[in-house]
Formats: C-alpha cells, structure tokens, sequence
C-alpha cells in the first residue's frame, strides 16, 4: 500500500514540474484589457475620432 502511495505522490511531484498551474492575477487582466482597448481603436477608428470630437468641440463652444 505505501509503494502505492509513493507512485501517487511522485507522479503528482512530476506533474507539478512538468505543467505548472498558471494563476492569473491582475498583472494579466490589465494586459488583456489594454490589448482589447488598442484593437478596438484600430478597427473602430471613426467611433473613436467622432466621440472625442464631439467631447472637444461641445467644451470649445461654451461662453463663460
């Protein structure tokens, strides 16, 4: 029984080296965020370029 235990528990080691469990932390939500940002302003440009300039010029046109 405890070679059994002994097989188990080194291929669980093996596999650990082998295929390591990846975690994803903020670091990578951050960079798929920005990489899903810089293509939607590359395949939407007009989107991007009507609503900043909707935004400066509404701001130019006020009288104080």
């Amino acid at each position: 029984m405890s070679q059994m235990s002994d097989k188990t528990q080194l291929l669980d080691e093996v596999a650990g080296v082998i295929a390591p469990q990846k975690s994803l932390d903020l670091n990578y939500l951050a960079y798929v965020l920005l990489i899903m940002l810089f293509l939607f302003l590359a395949i939407f440009p007009k989107l991007y370029t009507l609503r900043v300039g909707i935004s400066l010029s509404s701001r130019m046109n006020t009288t104080f």
